[in-house]
């Protein structure tokens, strides 16, 4: 299970700009994971919630996580899409070679904190 050690390494990352910021505690925390990022959300939203209770920071922080479809460039035609599923198939000219250029990522979007 890999979600427990990017948790571990998101709330560093998170404590790093809390204390960057001066902040007494983290309020919420907005997560863009990716649909084929390989992660699974409930499992970082799990680890997270167990995690949180180690921090005095962080105890009342609230998680939030919005998955992000994948979307790809075929390298052919240049037609963007987003596909359903593996492979990645364009729908404009048929071409399996193309470019993920977004779903596959994990993105801290937003950190609300009480300074």
């Amino acid at each position: 299970m890999h979600e427990y050690s990017l948790t571990l390494n998101l709330i560093e990352t998170l404590d790093e700009e809390r204390i960057k910021n001066n902040a007494k505690k983290l309020k919420k925390i907005s997560l863009k994971i990716g649909k084929f990022s390989g992660v699974e959300p409930i499992l970082i939203f799990h680890c997270f919630e167990i995690l949180k209770k180690e921090k005095e920071e962080f105890k009342e922080a609230e998680l939030q996580i919005e998955i992000e479809n994948p979307q790809v460039k075929c390298k052919n035609c240049g037609n963007v899409f987003e596909p359903e599923d593996f492979p990645f198939i364009c729908p404009n000219c048929g071409n399996i070679y193309n470019e993920m250029i977004k779903g596959f990522d994990i993105i801290i979007e937003k950190i609300e904190m009480e300074i």
